[in-house]
């Protein structure tokens, strides 16, 4: 299915390509960012840009990532975490950036939010999915509650960041966002984890043999084997069924088309890889 380099081209290319993950959020990225863990020097070759990776820089009170010199720098393999966006490439520019990232598809995604933001004891569901899926985000909290359209929002985060200018209406939205999958070097979509994984990895230089992590209902599947302040096993407490799915169908149309806009995109990079 994949088209490669030859494998001495492929080992020059593992030096002088750093990965950027954009991690969506419930759509695969824990599992990816779980095995580069075991493989890689955390927070050396890998660089984790969210709470995980600052709550282990303060622990072992080790430098930001935009505090760290050429030498340092020169080193990070993969960049991954929520708070990666396009254009962090400025701060490693002599290294060709390649930008991934996984979709899946909304309906399921947004259960599997449900699921994971109510494991936790002191969270209460609301009275049903529908009450979840109207509430809308809070500011001040995390990305996590946006339930209409997260991928278009958070998408155009992830290309505003770095330069405001970028930062549009609502109407413009869906576009931004398309132009930030059209950078990717590569989109997985978590159905077809199995497939994708194996080729990154596999392209990354590490083995292919992962574990899933983090799966709704499997307590074989938590990542307190890696994170001592690793979240609580996730209950399944709602499943997607047809009548969910139409909701969120009308509910995040954006988010619905992006994910079939990936997935158009995904079988043209595959032919192109």
């Amino acid at each position: 299915m994949f088209l490669r380099d030859n494998g001495d081209t492929l080992l020059k290319m593992k030096d002088t390509v750093v990965w950027i993950f954009l991690h969506l959020p419930k759509s695969g990225g824990t599992t990816f960012n779980a095995h580069l863990y075991k493989h890689l020097k955390w927070d050396e070759e890998i660089v984790h840009l969210g709470n995980w990776g600052r709550k282990y820089r303060r622990r072992h009170n080790r430098k930001s990532f935009y505090l760290r010199n050429t030498e340092e720098r020169k080193k990070i393999k993969v960049l991954v975490g929520h708070h990666t966006f396009y254009g962090i490439h400025r701060w490693i520019p002599w290294k060709e950036p390649r930008y991934i990232t996984f979709l899946r598809e909304p309906a399921s995604r947004l259960v599997s939010a449900y699921n994971f933001q109510f494991s936790k004891m002191d969270r209460k569901p609301p009275e049903n999915f529908d009450s979840f899926l109207q509430q809308r985000k809070n500011p001040m909290c995390s990305f996590y509650y946006w339930r209409r359209n997260l991928y278009a929002h958070f998408l155009n985060e992830a290309l505003s960041f770095f330069d405001v200018g970028h930062r549009c209406i609502e109407a413009n939205i869906f576009g931004k966002a398309k132009d930030v999958l059209d950078k990717c070097w590569y989109i997985g979509i978590t159905e077809k984890l199995d497939q994708d994984l194996a080729f990154l990895f596999d392209t990354i230089g590490v083995p292919t043999d992962w574990k899933n992590y983090r799966v709704t209902g499997d307590k074989k599947s938590s990542i307190s084997e890696l994170r001592d302040d690793a979240e609580n096993d996730i209950p399944k407490k709602l499943k997607v069924n047809n009548e969910i799915r139409k909701k969120v169908n009308i509910s995040s149309p954006l988010d619905v088309e992006l994910y079939r806009y990936g997935l158009k995109l995904r079988g043209e990079l595959q032919g192109d890889i």
